[in-house]
């Protein structure tokens, strides 16, 4: 088991607190806050004279470059070496490996895909996560899966699949002794018949035990799936049928159903596994909570740590780090689950607050997607990034006017003020356009005071529009450590409980960003 270094936790810290202006406030005010304004203006002198092809792999070959402003490869190269999630992961012998990796995404073999109408995304995270789960299983005598966020239960049919190759394997080897035991009986015909007797024993014993081994490989599963939306559990069972061993439970796995889970997740006489793939937001942080528990209950009711271990097995992979339940405020200070890290980001923030955009940035796609963006999606990204930016500016201008306004404008919706602009748009005068044309609710005297307002705002940050590709490189070479934080925390939260627990990194991030797995073991004695 991997410990985390204290040392490394408070530079990490040191250095995400340091460069803050890069996510403690939201990208979309960049504009209205003047977030540009915030970036050593060296930096993006130089990051300026570059192409959007240099800016792809500043962050890597930085070096290169003897113009680069020595703070700026500073930044650079902190960044790399506090991306922790690559120290801290452990290797494995299969699956995906950035330090082995090159920068085309593994393909997939065909037979792998494990089911039709999948996209290429999911498939290869049902794939490989599948993989991990089932050679975590055979070590702990796991049986059974409790899939929370299940979905569609798309793992559950996968375990299923595996089940009936776990049939077809033993059959076969029960034909295969079948032969054998009678070719060795005509062959020892003329023995005596104690001597036969035993023979016949022993070989059923043989038999016995090849098929609990081949029952210890962890193929055997059954699976329960537990969905907090009824319309995908309904969904579910109407795919490929829904048999005996998958079942699927309309539960919302919170602290207020935690009776309710820990019920399902510790049947007795069955060895269970909690899993999720990407539990979105609260749900990672609760399912660890729960896990925990679990735990801890067992530890008390009894001493035999081979009785007790009812679910010995974990294995979750989070995303949305920011979707965090009743809060709404712009930092939070509840995220954190260990006690090491509240010290250390106490020590070093001065709080134990954070700005939930950096919880966003942390969840965005890795370096990896940066390097690969092409003439046209840099074209895309900085004119939808600079549209939206321009809105933002509007809505701040006008809350007053358009607050009172019934209508589902631009600037205004039941969910709140939408941003988004017709994916179409490609340039300044056809988002002029499209705004004004929005707009239409408005009053004529309305209406060209905001034309007039936003004719200023656009010609206020229309030579900022250059610096967005340039503060989205340091976003991206940012986004690792920052991640970092967050599954160190979680990571530390399980060994102060005394879990066994490591990070894998399990699927190629330029295909899922959202790529490594907490795995945590109870192991018996």
């Amino acid at each position: 088991m991997l410990t985390v270094d204290s040392n490394d936790l408070r530079e990490l810290l040191t250095f995400v607190h340091t460069h803050g202006h890069l996510y403690e406030t939201l990208n979309v005010e960049f504009f209205s806050a003047r977030i540009y304004d915030q970036i050593d203006a060296e930096w993006l002198r130089f990051m300026c004279r570059l192409d959007d092809a240099q800016l792809n792999t500043l962050a890597i070959d930085f070096e290169q470059y003897s113009e680069c402003p020595p703070s700026l490869q500073h930044f650079f190269a902190s960044a790399r070496r506090l991306s922790l999630l690559h120290k801290y992961c452990a290797p494995r012998q299969s699956g995906y490996n950035s330090s082995t990796a090159s920068s085309t995404p593994i393909q997939q073999p065909a037979q792998t895909m494990p089911m039709r109408k999948v996209k290429r995304k999911k498939a290869h995270e049902l794939s490989a996560f599948s993989e991990l789960l089932l050679a975590e299983c055979a070590p702990l005598g796991v049986d059974r899966v409790v899939d929370i966020g299940c979905g569609l239960g798309h793992l559950g049919r996968i375990l299923r699949r595996n089940n009936e190759e776990g049939v077809r394997h033993r059959q076969q080897q029960q034909g295969q002794q079948h032969q054998q035991q009678q070719g060795h009986h005509q062959q020892q015909q003329g023995h005596h018949q104690q001597q036969q007797g035993h023979q016949q024993q022993g070989q059923h014993q043989q038999q016995q035990q090849q098929q609990q081994q081949f029952e210890g490989t962890g193929l055997r599963l059954d699976y329960v799936g537990i969905e907090a939306d009824p319309a995908l559990c309904h969904s579910a069972l109407k795919i490929d049928g829904c048999p005996n061993d998958v079942q699927m439970k309309n539960i919302v796995f919170s602290s207020d159903t935690s009776k309710q889970c820990h019920k399902i997740l510790t049947l007795p006489d069955r060895r269970t596994a909690l899993v999720s793939l990407h539990g979105c937001g609260e749900l990672q942080r609760q399912i660890l909570l729960e896990f925990v528990s679990i735990c801890k209950q067992q530890q008390q009711q009894t001493h035999n740590r081979e009785q007790q271990q009812l679910c010995p097995l974990l294995v979750t992979v989070g995303c949305c780090y920011h979707k965090l339940k009743n809060w709404t405020d712009s930092t939070i200070d509840r995220w954190m689950l260990s006690r090491q890290m509240r010290d250390h980001f106490l020590c070093v923030y001065g709080h134990n607050n954070f700005p939930i955009p950096g919880l966003r940035l942390a969840c965005q796609a890795k370096l990896v997607r940066w390097m690969a963006f092409t003439e046209q999606e840099h074209f895309a990204h900085r004119q939808a990034f600079a549209n939206r930016a321009f809105v933002e500016c509007m809505r701040l201008d006008h809350k007053n006017a358009i607050e009172f306004t019934e209508h589902d404008d631009l600037l205004r919706n039941e969910r709140g003020p939408p941003r988004r602009l017709n994916k179409c748009i490609t340039g300044e005068d056809g988002f002029r356009a499209e705004l004004l044309s929005r707009s239409a609710v408005l009053e004529e005297e309305e209406r060209e005071q905001f034309e007039q307002k936003l004719d200023e705002i656009m010609e206020e940050h229309r030579a900022a529009v250059r610096f967005i590709e340039p503060f989205t490189t340091l976003q991206f070479a940012l986004q690792c450590p920052l991640e970092s934080v967050v599954l160190l925390d979680r990571l530390l939260f399980l060994h102060e409980n005394r879990i066994d627990a490591e990070l894998v990194e399990l699927f190629d991030p330029s295909i899922s960003p959202r790529n490594i797995a907490i795995v945590a073991r109870v192991v018996t004695s």
